[in-house]
């Protein structure tokens, strides 16, 4: 059967794509919807600068974020990986908590070395351990990020970031030791 231009009937994507819009009764052409629809845009720009704005600059910041992620040369790994490296790649723990902090829980053989010793360069006792996959760990992994970037500025090669810190670790029930 031929479907009528009056015709709410759709075959397929083709179809929908050419098919015209109802509304009340009327017929629109798609460049028509097209017009009142980028209408509708700009009165809402209009009526809502700040909101607009907001958007604009929230979308920049997740664009901005993804690429900066992406370009990083420090990544970050979640609880199944970071076992994987520490167990096969001989991977070295390096957790930048206060030293208050470590002595309540740390990963099994993690180095202490708090943010402010990675700030200051003072790196002795991980400097031997520069090609080995390094992780930096913190309490939430936000102290993480800054450690790890210097850690490369250091001239360490593989360093990455425990995603969610020690709190995400804890939470999954994973081996904690309060053993230095």
């Amino acid at each position: 059967t031929s479907l009528g231009a009056d015709s709410r009937f759709i075959r397929g994507k083709a179809d929908i794509i050419r098919a015209p819009m109802y509304t009340a009764g009327r017929c629109f052409p798609r460049d028509e919807i097209n017009r009142i629809l980028m209408q509708e845009y700009i009165d809402f720009i209009t009526r809502n600068p700040v909101l607009s704005v907001a958007w604009v600059g929230l979308l920049l910041a997740v664009i901005y974020t993804s690429i900066r992620a992406l370009l990083s040369p420090v990544r970050q790994i979640g609880h199944h990986e970071a076992t994987m490296l520490i167990n096969r790649q001989q991977g070295v723990v390096v957790d930048v908590r206060t030293q208050d902090e470590f002595a309540k829980g740390h990963l099994v053989d993690a180095i202490n070395l708090p943010v402010g010793q990675i700030d200051s360069n003072n790196l002795t006792l991980i400097e031997k351990h520069k090609d080995a996959p390094t992780i930096v760990v913190c309490e939430s992994g936000q102290r993480a990020q800054g450690a790890a970037q210097a850690l490369v500025k250091a001239g360490f090669k593989q360093v990455f970031i425990l995603r969610g810190g020690m709190a995400s670790w804890r939470a999954e029930s994973l081996p904690v030791t309060k053993k230095r």
